[in-house]
């Protein structure tokens, strides 16, 4: 069954791209091994169909054809063999030949096998991203560029020709290939850098200083968190460093402010309320409803039961009964 849209590029075809769409290429088939194309006995025993092989072999790039392509190439190979013996023949008799009883001029049955052969061979070069249109997608990257030339040292049965042509086909990807895929990620300027410290140290939210930066918040604390943080700190060590001094030259806000927070000392604050007549201290009796701290939850519990108790008894005697 036929899928619909574009045909999906193979992950050896993403990776020689550099991956462009920066998705996720973990597949459930591990990538094929590396090592020498053989090339098989059909296509040893046909000198057009090895002419192509060969051919293949020196102009494709390092790493595009694995040894698991051999029997797609083979195939492709004889198949463009097949291809041209009929265009031979085509050449030699003609494209309109007599029929064999009634002399009629009909269409040479070599047109039927150029055709289907040329058919075949279009369809698995498009399966090995061999035509113009698919070696476009998956031209290399510069981030691929250093593994091929690492590759050049391993390689020793490669032959040398064909080797260097590929790797200068590869080095025609400039330095200054645009971005594809995605969104460029926000680059920041030392100037913006240093403004989001500076607001951030003057203690505004993250929110209004991505407004102030045209990024989102995210963004902002994604790329600038080390900024907004060193902002704080700074501004933070500037304050403490001005209420020391102060404390230092005899400020009596701050040296109070100081012992409270950096030494633990409190203020305690004891009010004594008098009489009517100013005799001395009114003593406050003060009944604790909730438990008391010096009793245990048990302690509490069947206190309280106990009073629930006592309070129904009164609730359930008779009117003039209790005391």
């Amino acid at each position: 069954m036929a899928t619909r849209g574009r045909k999906p590029k193979s992950v050896a075809a993403k990776k020689l791209a550099g991956n462009p769409g920066k998705r996720s290429l973990a597949t459930l088939i591990g990538a094929p091994r590396a090592g020498d194309m053989l090339c098989p006995r059909s296509v040893e025993g046909n000198a057009r169909a090895k002419g192509y092989w060969d051919m293949y072999l020196a102009n494709a790039a390092p790493g595009h054809l694995t040894p698991m392509d051999a029997p797609l190439l083979a195939r492709l190979c004889v198949a463009l063999a097949y291809a041209d013996e009929a265009n031979e023949k085509i050449e030699a008799t003609g494209m309109l030949v007599k029929a064999p009883h009634t002399g009629l001029p009909i269409q040479s049955p070599y047109m039927p096998v150029l055709n289907r052969q040329t058919e075949i061979a279009r369809k698995l070069a498009a399966e090995l991203a061999l035509p113009p249109a698919q070696r476009d997608r998956v031209r290399p990257s510069i981030a691929t560029m250093g593994h091929w030339h690492g590759m050049r040292r391993r390689c020793h049965t490669v032959d040398r020709p064909a080797l260097k042509t590929c790797l200068r086909w590869a080095a025609r990807v400039r330095s200054d290939e645009p971005h594809r895929g995605g969104q460029r990620p926000r680059e920041f300027t030392a100037e913006e850098r240093n403004q989001a410290e500076v607001l951030s140290g003057i203690g505004l939210p993250h929110r209004q200083i991505a407004v102030l930066l045209a990024c989102d918040e995210k963004t902002l604390r994604k790329h600038l968190g080390e900024e907004l943080t060193r902002g704080d700190a700074k501004a933070t060590a500037k304050i403490a460093q001005s209420l020391f001094s102060k404390a230092m030259s005899g400020d009596t806000a701050s040296m109070i402010f100081w012992m409270k927070v950096r030494a633990g000392w409190k203020e305690r604050v004891v009010q004594e309320h008098t009489g009517a007549g100013g005799d001395g201290p009114v003593c406050v009796e003060v009944t604790a409803i909730d438990r008391p701290p010096v009793e245990t939850r048990e302690q509490w519990l069947t206190r309280r039961r106990r009073e629930l108790d006592q309070n129904r008894r009164l609730l359930d005697a008779p009117a003039g009964t209790a005391d």
